[in-house]
């Protein structure tokens, strides 16, 4: 297929009508320089082709609005940048989340509360147990059967992101109702199956 015209404007109205052969030519130009960009800014070639791969499924999904795009080429590369500062916010929360991880299990090697323990797995349990039901499936997926993002995206059909916002969330409400009962054991969510 060949672009005769402005390239941003025959994408417009290609993608405009879901042309998907038009869509297939935009992602075969600009895959490979986009992931090349994104590894650039991450250092990390799975993320980098994740971040491309949610530019363009956003792409798709959002195809009647880009009315106000005047450069698709810009556009891409906004959008590669966008994710690239949503990857560093979810990185610092993870690794915050990590932090009260390693303080959880240094406090607990520390106890010698059998009991204390004991009751504070029940609260997880129960907190568990109150989540959403796809953040819940989501957060047993991952603690519960070790399954990783990718595998729990591909497996319920859902985004990686998505996948990654239900565990956050899981965590921010175990994490508050085990501040409620005095402390917490955070860590013992990795190993539930008992």
């Amino acid at each position: 297929m060949y672009i005769t015209r402005n390239e941003t404007t025959f994408f417009k109205e290609k993608l405009n009508d879901s042309d998907k052969k038009s869509f297939a030519l935009l992602v075969d130009k600009y895959h490979h320089q986009l992931c090349l960009y994104a590894l650039h800014l991450t250092n990390d070639r799975d993320e980098s082709k994740d971040i491309v791969q949610n530019v363009f499924l956003r792409l798709w999904q959002q195809r009647h609005r880009l009315e106000n795009v005047t450069n698709i080429k810009s556009f891409l590369y906004s959008a590669v940048y966008n994710g690239f500062l949503n990857y560093l916010r979810d990185r610092k929360n993870l690794l915050d989340i990590e932090k009260v991880q390693i303080s959880e299990i240094d406090s607990i090697a520390h106890s010698d509360s059998e009991d204390l323990i004991n009751r504070q797995l029940k609260v997880v349990k129960k907190q568990i147990e109150k989540l959403p039901p796809k953040c819940k499936r989501v957060f047993l997926l991952s603690k519960q059967e070790g399954l990783t993002n990718i595998e729990i995206a591909d497996f319920m059909g859902i985004s990686e992101k998505t996948v990654e916002n239900h565990i956050s969330k899981a965590f921010r409400r175990l994490r508050d109702a085990l501040l409620d009962s005095s402390g917490g054991i955070l860590f013992l969510l990795f190993d539930l199956r008992k």
